[in-house]
């Protein structure tokens, strides 16, 4: 019960627009990940990554 309004306060607080059981599964699916949870709570998704290039998946002759 208090974990649940834990995250209840954390849902309140959050500026990404989050549902109460999404919220729950991202925390649950990621227990050991070292992060800020504040910050990630209000940005859970960047943006500015450096991705390698796409690989094709058939040779385009």
């Amino acid at each position: 019960m208090i974990a649940t309004l834990l995250l209840k306060d954390l849902n309140q607080k959050a500026n990404y627009p989050f549902g109460l059981s999404n919220l729950i599964t991202f925390i649950r699916t990621n227990p050991f990940v070292k992060i800020n949870l504040w910050k990630w709570v209000d940005k859970p998704v960047v943006k500015d990554q450096n991705l390698p290039p796409p690989i094709p998946l058939f040779n385009q002759w």
